[in-house]
């Protein structure tokens, strides 16, 4: 049958012969609505893409898109965004979008390539050994506090809180990976298959696999696919012996073959490094929480069942940012590390280069549809999401590759992507890109992303500029906590002094000025707001969280869940959750009214403010039906009013 034999033409990657028994098969067949078309069409859609008939390819991508099935047509419209966004083959065109080729750097000619670490090789050792302390540290104090609440003697309870602690630290251990296969099973429907099913998906990555577990005396890890169109990859378990690997399906969609290959072998360090272990226990309370959020929605309004999960979710609340603290310098060293090894094992740092910036446009192009997936695996997951909309807008409209190398500045420069960054559980895009660069200057290889010409306009940055008032602005942006920080030092020095309980009032006081002044810091006038787009704000390697930058921006409004996003034609970006008065005033939201106006044309105004994960945070939406407004500062500076006054009142009263 040459639909069997075209799709095995297609997989061995004799294109020209995979397009020649798929479109015979095409013609052939009676029934245009039947599955197995549909399999032929996209299947020959591949194999003219695979085949440089690029025209061919759109045009058949094309009359997917408009088909009935909507996986048919999601399936379709991807390969359209990937055609835009490669760029390729000058003169082809598809509703007026001219493609132009990115040219690939070459790869070393050999693997097991021997390369020195961007950093020192004993740094993973520490920062395994800094996670583990912090995290039983953290517990055990915990547990020893409540024996002291409980009246038990500071001896006793040293020695109950460490056993304690030894006791939940193995439990965790044991249950977290058979926690997140649960989670798995239950809301992603994962589906393990065998590394012949991988090779048919990706051949170089099945190699990868094979020759990596054999030649590191690795038992192969359980192989896992899940239907997403999110570009995700990671590993979890508690030991080498039961590691599992998870992608999902749009990491097939956005990445060539060797891009695939160097993510798995990406994983397969975290693996080898035995770092995975310490992230199961970290990742798996995201899990939990992605289902206990599921499972309320499926509850309906049974009081005694809504008040079991929000006791549920209010202690993983409370636990979950202790343990993604004592994970987060680890989380972000264990990158550098699986790059490396990755690099070494395929001898192809390039090839990984290009796949975290495709990872990360494919995650913005996904951005409007919602999947609770790339929420839960954030962690173990091997890109950032938040830290994905830099690289993916730039990839999306970019004419060369040196392009997107410049869109890292930011990342590699400015003293606050270094401040940020320590909050943060991955290493920033520009910096891994950087240290990849340098695995390809050692194989004598050129760089993708053409760093070098990046690193020469060092000099051209005005580097005043990038670290003027940094410490002034570091402390407004902090204020509200520093001010209270502040006020419990004063007051605990005049109440040793003097003995009066009055001088707490000097707290609220601290704590309201730090309000009022963050908030007068961070919002500018909006009067002075100006158009602009995506791409020019989010480009500037100058810009950073305070204060932000009035503007003006068009675009059609995208709404993801509980999630609202602006995209122009330059990019998409996150529009800050605001309510109707502010933050903290949550009677009314504005959800509502945004979901109407979803997928039409609007007007923007607001601050641009660039964080870890750039974002506009609102203040007037404008839509051909009228106009929806927040506050977004208001309550904020009513909280900070009323406590600087209630402070002042208890001075008086002392």
């Amino acid at each position: 049958m040459s639909l069997e034999k075209g799709l095995k033409c297609l997989q061995l990657k004799d294109y020209a012969r995979a397009v020649e028994l798929l479109e015979e098969y095409c013609q052939q067949s009676a029934n245009f609505y039947s599955p197995l078309y549909i399999q032929a069409k996209m299947a020959l859609a591949r194999a003219y893409r695979g085949n440089n008939q690029r025209q061919q390819a759109i045009v058949l991508a094309l009359e997917l898109e408009n088909h009935l099935d909507q996986e048919v047509s999601q399936w379709a419209k991807r390969l359209l965004t990937i055609f835009r966004a490669e760029q390729k083959t000058i003169g082809i065109a598809t509703n007026g979008v001219k493609f132009r080729s990115l040219p690939k750097a070459a790869r070393a000619a050999r693997v097991n390539v021997r390369l020195s670490r961007t950093i020192p090789e004993n740094r993973l050792i520490f920062a395994k050994l800094l996670t583990i302390t912090a995290f039983y540290a953290i517990i055990c104090g915990l547990f020893f506090v409540i024996t002291l609440f409980l009246l038990i003697p500071a001896g006793k309870g040293v020695i109950i809180a460490l056993l304690l602690t030894g006791f939940l630290g193995g439990l965790i251990l044991f249950i977290a990976p058979n926690l997140i296969d649960w989670t798995q099973k239950r809301l992603y429907r994962v589906r393990w298959v065998s590394l012949a099913e991988i090779k048919r998906y990706s051949p170089e990555s099945a190699a990868v696999i094979g020759r990596v577990c054999r030649e590191k005396g690795l038992k192969p890890p359980k192989l896992g696919i899940i239907e997403d169109g999110h570009p995700l990859a990671f590993t979890y378990g508690s030991r080498r012996g039961n590691a599992c690997l998870v992608v999902s399906r749009g990491l097939f969609t956005y990445l060539d073959d060797e891009e695939v290959a160097t993510v798995y072998a990406h994983e397969l360090g975290h693996i080898w490094q035995g770092d995975f272990a310490l992230m199961t226990i970290c990742a798996s309370f995201d899990h939990l929480s992605c289902y206990i959020d599921s499972f309320a929605q499926n509850q309906g309004n049974n009081f005694k069942d809504t008040v079991f999960l929000a006791l549920l979710s209010s202690i993983i609340t409370i636990f979950r940012p202790i343990i993604v603290f004592c994970c987060l310098y680890l989380s972000r060293t264990r990158e550098y590390f699986a790059d490396h090894f990755a690099a070494q094992v395929t001898g192809n740092p390039n090839a990984l280069a290009r796949a975290l910036v495709k990872i990360a446009f494919g995650l913005v192009q996904e951005t409007a549809q919602f999947s609770p997936l790339s929420l839960s695996t954030n962690v173990l997951n091997i890109a950032l999401e938040q830290d994905a909309i830099i690289a993916g807008n730039v990839y999306g409209i970019a004419l060369e590759s040196r392009r997107i190398g410049q869109s890292f500045l930011w990342d590699i420069y400015n003293p606050w992507a270094k401040w940020l960054e320590l909050q943060s559980n991955h290493p920033l895009t520009g910096e891994r890109i950087r240290a990849l660069a340098n695995y390809a200057r050692q194989m004598d290889l050129d760089i993708e992303f053409s760093l070098r010409g990046v690193l020469r306009q060092e000099m051209e940055l005005d580097s005043k500029k990038l670290y003027q008032n940094f410490f002034l602005r570091l402390c407004l942006y902090y204020a509200s906590g520093l001010g209270f920080i502040i006020g419990v030092v004063i007051a605990g020095f005049l109440w040793l002094k003097f003995s009066s309980w009055g001088a707490l009032g000097l707290i609220l006081v601290g704590g309201g000025l730090g309000i009022i002044i963050n908030q007068l810091a961070s919002y500018p006038p909006l009067k002075n707001a100006s158009f602009s787009d995506i791409f020019a704000l989010t480009d500037n390697p100058y810009s950073h969280p305070l204060s932000a930058i009035p503007v003006r921006l068009r675009g059609e409004l995208i709404a993801q869940g509980k999630n609202f996003f602006l995209k122009d034609s330059t990019g998409i970006i996150p529009l800050a959750p605001n309510y109707r008065f502010g933050f903290w005033h949550k009677i009314r939201t504005t959800n509502s009214l945004m979901v109407e106006i979803n997928n039409t044309s609007v007007q923007v105004l607001g601050w641009f403010r660039r964080d870890l994960s750039p974002r506009l945070e609102w203040s007037q939406i404008t839509h051909s039906g009228g106009n929806i407004r927040v506050y977004p500062r208001f309550w904020s500076l009513v909280s900070g009013f009323g406590l600087l006054v209630s402070g002042l009142i208890i001075e008086n009263l002392r």
